[in-house]
Parts: C-alpha cells; structure tokens; sequence
C-alpha cells in the first residue's frame, strides 16, 4: 500500500527542492487536523464535554508506534449563520499524549482503510483513527462518536 497523502497538505517527495535525497524523518511534517464544532460534546461516558477535537501528528503515519497531540476543548458556542463558532465560553483545552499504533486489521467494508489504536493514560479502550487509502477522510473514533477530522485551513 502507498503511502497516505492528505489533499490539502503538500505531497512530500524523496529529494529535496536541490534534487538532493533526504531522510524519510525529513519528509515526516506535523499535520494539524481538526474537527467541526460537536454541539453534543458527549465524545464517551465520564468524559468531559469537548465540542472541538484537534491532533497533531507527524505525516505520513509511521507502521510503527507514533505519539501525538490530541486536544479535547470543552467550549460551548454559539453558531453564526455558516455554522462557525461564535461567541465561546472560555476554559482551557485538555491535551493529552496519545499513541497511534497501527493495527492490521480487515477493512470489514472492503474499503483498504488503516485502522490506528489510539491509547493513552485515562483515556477509554476502543479508540482509533481510521485513515482512509488516499487521504481524504480521516475519523476519529470514540466510544459515543465518530468525529470526521480535516487539515486546518490556514487562519
């Protein structure tokens, strides 16, 4: 299987802008990948609320274990009109250190998705990031939700 390109993060190639070769740890970049504001917030039971998800992970994924940033922000907002969080409340954002291992598992849909446990300390069993072949969708998911992850636009 190829290696995993996101649509809106650049493709990263084998050789440098000189035509020189690189380390693969040289290509790897940190991608920011963020969800759509979750009204519920309800992500699995005794957890906090978070109505925003982000991680932050080196890109492409490893076949080894990789750690990486996840962010759990329990902000209620109001919505504007298109959707977008407007006025928010203002508490700090839980990040935790997470580790993504990848799992060979059956696609049970036939789909060649990649499967990535997700654990961490405190955090529920059954969570992972599923990556679909060419990039262009990327779940998160929790034992009460499947949250649709997406490269930040820049701000």
């Amino acid at each position: 299987m190829k290696d995993v390109t996101l649509p809106l993060i650049p493709a990263v190639t084998d050789t440098s802008p000189l035509g020189k070769e690189v380390s693969p740890d040289d290509l790897m970049r940190a991608v920011h990948l963020e969800s759509a504001y979750l009204t519920t917030g309800d992500l699995w039971t005794d957890a906090p609320r978070a109505h925003h998800v982000t991680l932050e992970v080196k890109w492409p994924l490893a076949e080894s274990t990789v750690t990486a940033q996840l962010g759990l922000d329990p902000n209620g907002c109001t919505l504007n009109d298109f959707g977008d969080p407007a006025g928010c409340t203002k508490m700090a954002v839980r990040m935790l250190e997470v580790s993504l291992q990848r799992m060979r598992l059956g696609d049970p849909a036939g789909l060649d998705r990649r499967y990535y446990a997700m654990t961490a300390r405190g955090f529920p069993d059954g969570c992972a990031l599923i990556v679909w072949p060419d990039g262009s969708r990327i779940q998160l998911k929790l034992p009460n939700a499947v949250v649709p992850l997406f490269p930040r636009a820049p701000r």
